[in-house]
């Protein structure tokens, strides 16, 4: 139950909780399932605070210190948690629908399970952060650092991702349909079994990157680093390949029919018993690439080891 002579103080004004708090700073604040609703708390210091199942819809914490705050299943829809510091918080299972998260550190923070459908976490950190079946549809997410992050089983379907950095996160088994990942950095990143389809990866670094079993028919690859990538059974039809670099990628078992490969760089890939039927190929560089069983453009198997 939450502390009343706290909510009281609180609701008193930002400076004179925050001077409290510099005195009374082992106090245990419990805030949980308080209405504070639309209030405004810029620059508040709410660190440690217990505020499970709380109500901030539409509240302004612009700036405030929340690190390691419990936000577990809190409405924070329409919040401003511009600039905040949350990290270390556990927001799991909380409603951040719509809300302003520009900026804020969400480092190693708990978000599992949250809404943030449609928010603004454009330039935000979220190194080693938990995102596991976090619901992101429709995020603007540019700019935006999610390097170590388990984003595993998380909806990312047509967020905004440009330019973000997504290495080393893991993406197994996320929606990523229609996202728009152009010049992202998803090195090393475990996207296997993950849904692209027609996700935009113009320019985008997947050096490394895991992709067996993943769907990315119909996206856009134009131009990205796909080298030492690990793209096993992975449906690339229809897929724009054009200029990409998959030197030394592995795409055995892969679907590429219809796929644009036209001027890609695919030494040493290997295309092992890989349908390449109706794929474009022209201007391809083909030093020591691997076709052996491969379903080649024209329909043809290519039964012996290529050896250019």
């Amino acid at each position: 139950m939450a502390n009343a002579e706290q909510l009281i103080l609180l609701k008193q004004g930002v400076s004179q909780w925050n001077s409290w708090r510099e005195t009374s700073s082992e106090i245990t604040l419990d805030l949980s399932g308080v209405d504070l609703s639309k209030i405004n708390l810029c620059q508040v210091n709410l660190s440690r605070a217990n505020l499970y199942k709380a109500n901030l819809s539409g509240a302004n914490l612009n700036c405030a210190n929340l690190c390691e705050v419990n936000l577990t299943e809190a409405d924070l829809s329409g919040i401003d948690l511009g600039r905040a510091n949350l990290s270390e918080a556990n927001l799991s299972g909380a409603n951040l629908l719509g809300a302003y998260l520009g900026e804020t550190d969400f480092s190693t923070t708990d978000l599992s399970n949250a809404n943030l459908n449609r928010t603004d976490l454009s330039h935000a950190n979220l190194n080693g952060a938990n995102l596991q079946k976090a619901s992101l549809v429709g995020a603007e997410m540019s700019h935006i650092n999610l390097g170590n992050t388990n984003l595993q089983d998380a909806d990312l379907s047509r967020a905004e991702l440009g330019r973000a950095s997504l290495n080393n996160a893991n993406l197994s088994h996320a929606n990523l349909n229609g996202t728009r990942l152009i010049g992202a950095n998803l090195s090393f990143t475990n996207l296997s079994e993950a849904d692209l389809t027609g996700a935009r990866l113009n320019r985008a670094d997947l050096s490394e990157a895991n992709l067996s079993d993943a769907k990315l028919n119909g996206a856009n690859l134009l131009g990205a680093k796909l080298n030492c990538a690990k793209l096993v059974n992975v449906d690339l039809s229809e897929t724009n390949l054009s200029g990409a670099n998959l030197s030394y990628a592995v795409l055995d078992s892969a679907n590429l029919s219809g796929a644009n490969l036209s001027s890609a760089n695919l030494s040493y890939a290997s295309f092992s018993h890989a349908n390449l039927e109706g794929a474009d190929l022209e201007g391809a560089t083909l030093e020591e690439t691997n076709f052996s069983q491969a379903t080649m453009p024209d329909g043809t198997i290519y039964a012996v080891d290529s050896e250019s």
